[in-house]
């Protein structure tokens, strides 16, 4: 497995079926232009096939959302995919030069909860009907 830039482009179909909802956040990439806007990358696998995607969206200065949308491939990996998450945290962090990176969890997933704690993330509040389909979220933020 290794990790390589993403444009936003080509999201596989089998990531858009995750159970993160990967449509929440590829319509937003669809719009933004590849450079200081948002950082990603794609993890690819032996066969070159990506399992995963994750990055950050600027949403103005000192402050971005962070997201992911994994198969479940990926979670045969669990070890290198905390580290690389977090170090990818810390690159955004410094790159973006943020004082605040925020991530969503879709209420009713507290297995994704207790990942974004053990990254460093504190829950702060549901944001109610947060999205199209009207389903509540978590936000988590990790305050440099």
């Amino acid at each position: 497995m290794e990790i390589l830039p993403w444009n936003g482009e080509n999201l596989p179909e089998h990531l858009r079926a995750c159970d993160l909802d990967a449509d929440l956040f590829y319509g937003k990439f669809r719009r933004l232009e590849w450079g200081v806007d948002y950082m990603a990358w794609q993890a690819v696998d032996e066969d070159g096939k990506c399992r995963g995607v994750g990055g950050a969206i600027k949403e103005w200065r000192g402050v971005a959302t962070a997201f992911m949308a994994l198969s479940d491939e990926i979670f045969k990996h669990p070890l290198w995919l905390h580290r690389q998450a977090k170090q990818k945290m810390i690159e955004v962090v410094d790159e973006m030069e943020l004082h605040r990176l925020q991530a969503l969890v879709e209420v009713g997933f507290p297995k994704h909860y207790e990942w974004a704690e053990r990254l460093g993330f504190k829950p702060e509040g549901i944001l109610r009907q947060y999205c199209y389909n009207r389903k509540d979220w978590v936000i988590f933020s990790w305050l440099s």
